[in-house]
């Protein structure tokens, strides 16, 4: 396979202990590449499956993978959201690769691509939870979709349950989308995303009561800074600390399209004032 060993050191379980460990990488270079989902015959030039990825693996090896997919057929198109995971004991994706199972959780009738279901961003919680948020174009609102395995309300299964969490009164919100699922059970789902008409970066996560987004108003949606209008791009990632502290790394363009700067935003615990927010 043309793999090499290298040594790393790891965390035991989350026990502290740390010890130096082979793993196997690929240091000739060489990758195992298997087609996981593709689009069916008859293919149309405008179909398009796998944009807008994400993937994480569960504590049990388990790999989870959210993606975007477009087909036209008979003369309309459907925008979907979709979720794939491997280790599975049948075959659903249209692939070559064996035992992954391909999901259909959200999805609209369209006439044209409007970027239903885009910017994915995929999590699993510490019970083994898969989280994804997304944008959806057609009503410009920030989502998330969260397997419940049964009772849901969005998929034709009714196994996830889909949430509009920011609608942005009218503007045009939740793009570029980073979801940080809780590891611990005293942490919360948090997500990162940008306003496009306002030209804000934003931060959502679950407060479970005396919120002002999300459904029953139980989550809190807020501006962390002003980094500029109408960017069809746009750098954005979270990620949350061992200590439960979130911090988002991110491209701030407030002055302009050129030149854009790197920043990182992070909660005023300790300080007490704030420069942002």
């Amino acid at each position: 396979m043309g793999h090499g060993s290298s040594t790393a050191t790891v965390e035991d379980e989350g026990s502290g202990e740390y010890t130096a460990r082979e793993l196997s990488l690929p240091m000739s270079g060489h990758w195992e590449i298997e087609v996981v989902d593709s689009p069916i015959e008859p293919v149309d030039s405008a179909d398009v499956v796998g944009k807008y990825t994400s993937l994480k693996f569960g504590d049990d090896g388990t790999a989870h993978i959210s993606y975007y997919e477009y087909i036209q057929a008979d003369g309309y198109g459907v925008e979907q959201l979709m979720y794939a995971h491997n280790n599975a004991s049948y075959t659903t994706c249209d692939g070559e690769a064996e035992n992954w199972d391909c999901y259909k959780i959200d999805f609209e009738a369209i006439d044209y691509p409007v970027n239903f279901a885009a910017f994915t961003s995929l999590d699993v919680d510490y019970e083994g939870t898969v989280h994804i948020s997304y944008y959806k174009g057609t009503t410009g609102d920030l989502w998330l979709a969260s397997y419940a395995g049964e009772g849901g309300n969005c998929d034709l299964f009714e196994e996830w349950n889909c949430w509009v969490i920011d609608d942005g009164g009218g503007e045009d919100t939740g793009l570029f989308t980073s979801l940080q699922a809780p590891k611990r059970p005293e942490e919360v789902t948090s997500i990162a995303y940008y306003n496009k008409t306002a030209g804000e970066l934003r931060f959502a996560f679950f407060l479970g009561t005396s919120g002002n987004c999300g459904p029953g108003d139980l989550w809190w949606c807020s501006v962390v800074d002003e980094v500029g209008a109408g960017h069809g791009q746009m750098g954005l990632s979270l990620a949350v600390s061992e200590l439960g502290m979130p911090m988002i790394a991110y491209m701030d363009g407030s002055d302009g399209l050129a030149p854009l700067g790197l920043k990182v935003a992070s909660p005023a615990y300790i300080q007490s004032y704030a420069n942002c927010g």
